[in-house]
């Protein structure tokens, strides 16, 4: 069973920066240690994907890829795939190809894939091609762009009057996505920035410097200069992305946390103390719901400037808690794990308080025939004690990976 996911979801409901202004310079962005490429590609590939398993099925299978590796992966709706029965030895550091081999070995045409805005892993249908597959792809493994696509608009606007005139502009944008095989936990949306931009005439058609990667699929829609009329191709497009990374995670678990009145365990973050509190917990009708509270008990030397959606200004030594349903899980006495989580509070920088809501995970009762209503969605049962499960990073570190791409053809 999975006791750690990702680290970003949009089911977290707070007061969450949707995409971070720089209230700094963009160099000093994150104030954690820094470490080089190889260094942060050793931290995410310590631990490979061992699969040595014989007629088992493909959820079985799966769930050993979650248990291993902490990402989600839903095998609790009753899809004929899971059942497929699979034998495979087979160890690798890339979280897709440990899955894809558990397909392919069942004999089954699925994929796994991010769907929405959950950070849940999905089984969907195979492509025929996968052309998304076959483009540029640029950086250091896992830590890899890929050159979606560039896109050219020209646009002529005529002002009519006595005197009419022709104005005339022109729009270059270049879509890139990260695309990181083995899928490190990301901290943070990744921040890329272009450092060159020319055709093949030598004239510069980079505009500004710095973008967002929005999760969760990490892509990026870059502004350039349109090119001269007669220019046929981007020559140069260089870069880097700075990425921050989990290297060290601390586990706080809470036998029963149905019957828990102010708890409290202190994390050590990177220089600071964070202490997470469980006030209280209770069943309701589709799940539980914990009262909790973050405190920062002793600050970092450095903490994090940041820039709300509306304008706040927040120096935040607790910003990586702001998304705690992402950092508890709730398992039930069966070993099940209960569904997703919504958080809804108030947060200052310094202290966070709220309601995390965790549903227990819906199963569907397949309609008899053609002709009936909708499968009938019920609640599967809840069987105490209840096990918190609090997964928190502990040590963090950021690193810069440079990419380059050249002779992409304009459009």
């Amino acid at each position: 069973m999975n006791i750690s996911r990702p680290l970003m979801s949009a089911l977290t409901l707070c007061a969450l920066p949707t995409a971070f202004a720089f209230a700094s310079s963009a160099a000093n962005w994150q104030p954690y240690r820094r470490v080089t490429p190889g260094e942060a590609t050793h931290l995410v590939n310590a631990t490979p994907i061992r699969l040595h398993v014989r007629d088992v099925t493909v959820k079985d299978a799966l769930e050993e890829v979650e248990r291993q590796t902490g990402f989600y992966i839903d095998t609790d709706k009753a899809f004929k795939t899971l059942q497929k029965k699979l034998s495979l030895n087979i160890e690798t550091h890339s979280f897709k190809e440990a899955t894809d081999a558990i397909f392919e070995a069942a004999g089954a045409p699925v994929i796994l894939q991010k769907s929405g805005w959950d950070e849940e892993w999905n089984l969907s249908a195979k492509p025929e091609v996968e052309k998304s597959n076959n483009a540029p792809i640029a950086g250091i493994k896992p830590f890899q762009v890929r050159f979606k696509s560039l896109r050219a608009e020209r646009h002529e606007i005529t002002q009519v009057g006595a005197d009419p005139t022709q104005q005339h502009s022109a729009t270059l944008t270049a879509n890139l996505r990260v695309d990181s095989d083995s899928q490190p936990s990301l901290l943070t949306e990744p921040l890329l920035a272009i450092t060159r931009a020319e055709d093949e005439q030598g004239h510069s058609l980079r505009v500004g410097g710095t973008y967002y990667c929005n999760l969760p699929e990490l892509s990026c829609t870059i502004d350039l200069v349109s090119p001269e009329k007669n220019a046929r191709r981007l020559a140069h497009l260089d870069g880097n992305v700075t990425y921050v990374l989990s290297s060290r995670r601390e586990l706080w678990q809470v036998p029963d946390v149905l019957n828990v009145k102010e708890l409290s365990h202190d994390f050590r973050v990177s220089g600071s103390t964070i202490r997470a509190s469980i006030k209280s917990a209770q069943k309701t009708i589709d799940g539980v719901q914990i009262n909790i509270t973050v405190d920062t008990i002793v600050p970092a030397k450095q903490t994090i400037n940041m820039m709300t959606p509306n304008g706040l200004a927040m120096n935040s030594p607790v910003f990586q808690f702001i998304n705690i349903a992402d950092l508890i899980q709730v398992v039930d006495a069966q070993g099940h794990l209960l569904s997703r989580g919504l958080f809804a509070g108030i947060n200052d920088g310094n202290h966070l308080k709220g309601r995390l809501q965790i549903f227990l995970p819906p199963n569907f009762v397949a309609p008899v025939q053609s002709g009936q209503p909708l499968p009938q969605r019920i609640m599967s049962p809840l069987a105490e004690p209840l096990k918190l499960i609090f997964d928190s990073p502990s040590d963090i570190v950021q690193t810069k990976v440079p990419f380059s791409f050249s002779n992409i053809p304009l459009p």
